[in-house]
């Protein structure tokens, strides 16, 4: 451990599901170890170069670019500036001295953690999906431990696992669901993430027409984020599908949300993507849901976590493909309609949350490398 204060360096980013854990273990070292300093490091394209520093951390960005599914051309450039990005690293490393690194997978994670293993600085894997990203499993070897969001993960990492849930902001605390009555409307959280979800902003509004169709229709609230930049088709796109003076449905279309917690309290239903993020959010709330997996992501890991939560009866999956308007209607119109299922659901999301898994994996953190916690420090004191 350095003699100066010690140091822990975040790497990684990209969308949301990369950054906030990240967010959520940083507030939880600044309540448990203040005297540690963070820093992040992450690219000038993903959503850390406008969360982090608005939070007051210090960023520094390494150069990264995609190389899986792309051309030959562009793979080739991609490795190049990840070979860049790890001498950037390096030199961050020289400069910084940190006493730990914690990845979270993205771009900027692979050259931050490759450089800090061969200076033999301590890193550690945040894994929050049910199946790991490529960053994360060519990393596995150089991390100590290996901290998964799914207990159902722990099997593959052997001693370096530990299931201690997803690191979550504050205020994501469990609110009982409530049974439906026929004279207030049901509150829908489409829930697209920081970037959206094309299929969902395309196919919800038809899907609600369906439902607006049926003479008894129930009352419908929907709370839709849709992207940055995306609000306007969605908006035309709802406008287009329903009747103009329905007082039975009401839609509220935004691009982006920094209080999920105060959204998810308030839904009755979720509609959403499959992220790990996602996934632990709602199962801390405890909410139903119907996930559509993102058919795109790297080794398809979103469709494992919806598999794993409809297991667990917290949700309903649906790959893309089956993911229509008319399957979403049917599915909404169930939920809606039967309070019991809905409340199970909610139920079972919430067995699957680990509580205050942020506190928890930050004192694993300090323990592994030495640095006692405030509560320590302060009995040493005394």
């Amino acid at each position: 451990m350095s003699a100066s204060q010690p140091l822990v360096l975040f790497a990684g980013g990209g969308t949301g599901g990369h950054v906030f854990p990240l967010v959520a273990l940083a507030e939880a070292f600044e309540r448990v170890a203040p005297q540690v300093r963070l820093r992040f490091v992450g690219t000038p394209r993903g959503l850390e170069a406008r969360v982090i520093p608005a939070r007051g951390w210090a960023l520094d960005l390494v150069s990264a670019e995609p190389m899986m599914g792309r051309s030959l051309l562009a793979s080739a450039r991609g490795a190049m500036v990840a070979g860049a990005g790890v001498f950037q690293a390096a030199a961050l490393l020289v400069k910084h001295r940190p006493d730990l690194v914690v990845s979270v997978g993205g771009y900027a994670a692979g050259p931050i953690a490759l450089a800090a293993a061969a200076m033999l600085i301590p890193v550690v894997l945040l894994e929050p999906n049910r199946t790991a990203g490529r960053t994360q499993r060519l990393l596995k070897p150089l991390a100590r431990r290996i901290y998964v969001g799914f207990e159902e993960a722990l099997a593959e990492h052997g001693d370096k696992g530990r299931a201690l849930g997803v690191p979550l902001r504050s205020g994501f605390t469990p609110v009982a669901p409530r049974p439906h009555s026929p004279s207030d409307p049901l509150n829908v959280f489409v829930m697209g993430g920081s970037q959206g979800a094309q299929h969902l902003n395309e196919t919800l509004p038809a899907a609600i027409a369906l439902l607006v169709k049926e003479p008894d229709h129930v009352r419908l609230r929907i709370l839709h984020q849709a992207g940055r930049e995306k609000v306007q088709p969605t908006e035309s796109a709802y406008a287009a599908a329903l009747p103009k003076h329905d007082h039975r449905i009401e839609v509220h279309v935004v691009d982006f949300l920094d209080d999920v917690q105060k959204r998810l309290a308030a839904a009755d239903v979720v509609i959403a993507r499959a992220g790990a993020l996602t996934c632990a959010e709602i199962c801390a709330v405890g909410r139903p849901a119907i996930l559509v997996p993102y058919p795109f992501a790297a080794d398809d890991h979103q469709a494992a976590n919806a598999d794993a939560m409809q297991r667990a009866g917290a949700a309903i999956a649906m790959r893309q493909p089956q993911a229509t308007a008319e399957a979403l209607a049917a599915a909404l119109r169930d939920l809606a309609l039967d309070d019991e299922k809905r409340i199970s659901m909610a139920e079972a999301a919430r067995r699957r949350c680990v509580p205050d898994a942020a506190t928890a994996i930050t004192r694993d953190l300090l323990e592994l490398v030495g640095i006692s916690s405030a509560e320590e420090a302060a009995h040493v004191s005394r």
